[in-house]
Formats: structure tokens, C-alpha cells, sequence
């Protein structure tokens, strides 16, 4: 019983620097100017949608999660879509500094992986431009495909453990105690 009671309290002490594991994040974007991409234009609106595991995460310093295993990566840009699995390099992550978004590094090229359409992500910028010509000579018509667009500031604080845990921990001594009483 002595034993129960050690681990328990263990418990405890050791979650208090706990952090909650898998978060949902949304990062907005706004267009800065669009041609023929995705139906944008200026001022519309972008998403990127992520679920982060930031065990460990402390908010402090510079931080980076790639988008491998629980991390994945979900953007929406007009009417385009891209995953983490679209990366051309399939090297996509983003880093925080201090708990500020200073980075989200994703780049997909047209037809790669899926793509349907160029579109770069590095530091809070967003670059996307592709040139198709079509015709011979006299008759080429070129169309040019373009986006340019920014993260907004984001903020990802560390999540603590639930206030369930303690209650349990707590009930835990509470019972243990019950079975101390029972017993003498």
C-alpha cells in the first residue's frame, strides 16, 4: 500500500510540467494579390489547418515541429487544397520563437505529389507563380498563374495538463487512505 501511495504522489509531482500532447491549429493568411490562382483576389482569405503533438513544447526559445507521423498540415487557398504529403522536398515544419509563428516552411510544385497548383510557404510569406504557354509562334498565348498572400501573427502557448488529472491524483491519495483506515 505504501508502495500505491510513493506512486501516486510521484504522479503528482512529476505531471505538474506536463504539457497536453495533440492541439488544433488554425493559421490565417491574407491574399495580397492573385491572378488566375485559385479564384483569389486581393484581400481573401487563406487557411492552414494543423494538429501539432507538442509534448515537450515550452513556448521559450525556437521551436520546430515537422509535419511527420501525429503532425499534419491541411491549406486551404481559394479553391486549392494541400496536405504535408504534397511537399516537394517533404521537408514541411513550422517554428515558433518565443510561442510566436516565425515559420512555416511548406512548397509544393504543380503536379508533384499530388499538387494541383505551385504554391510556397517560407517564413510568413506565401509566393506561388507559374507561367504556361500554349500555341506555336505567332498563335502562343501565354497565362501567367500568380499568388502572393501572408501568415498572420499566431501565438501557440503551451497547453498544461487538466485540472481532471490533479482532481484524480488527488482521489487516488483520498482512496488510498480510505484503505490505510480500513486496515488498522
Amino acid at each position: 500500500m505504501k508502495k500505491l501511495k510513493y506512486m501516486v504522489c510521484a504522479l503528482v509531482l512529476f505531471s505538474a510540467n506536463a504539457n497536453a500532447a495533440l492541439i488544433d491549429l488554425t493559421i490565417n493568411g491574407v491574399v495580397e494579390g492573385a491572378l488566375n490562382w485559385g479564384g483569389l483576389t486581393a484581400g481573401d482569405s487563406i487557411s492552414a489547418n494543423l494538429v501539432l503533438d507538442t509534448e515537450g513544447y515550452t513556448g521559450t526559445g525556437s521551436e520546430t515541429f515537422y509535419f511527420t507521423g501525429s503532425n499534419t498540415l491541411d491549406i486551404t487557398a481559394g479553391t486549392f487544397s494541400f496536405d504535408e504529403s504534397m511537399d516537394s522536398a517533404l521537408t514541411s515544419s513550422i517554428t515558433f520563437q518565443n510561442g510566436e509563428l516565425a515559420d512555416l516552411n511548406f512548397g509544393a510544385l504543380f503536379g508533384i505529389n499530388g499538387a494541383p497548383e505551385e504554391f510556397d510557404s517560407f517564413g510568413l510569406g506565401i509566393l506561388a507563380q507559374r507561367s504556361v504557354t500554349t500555341g506555336n509562334g505567332g498563335n502562343a498565348v501565354t497565362t501567367d498563374y500568380v499568388l502572393s498572400a501572408h501568415w498572420e501573427a499566431t501565438t501557440l502557448s503551451p497547453v498544461p495538463v487538466p485540472a481532471a488529472l490533479w482532481l484524480f491524483g488527488s482521489g487516488l491519495i483520498g482512496l488510498a487512505g480510505l484503505a490505510k483506515r480500513r486496515k488498522a
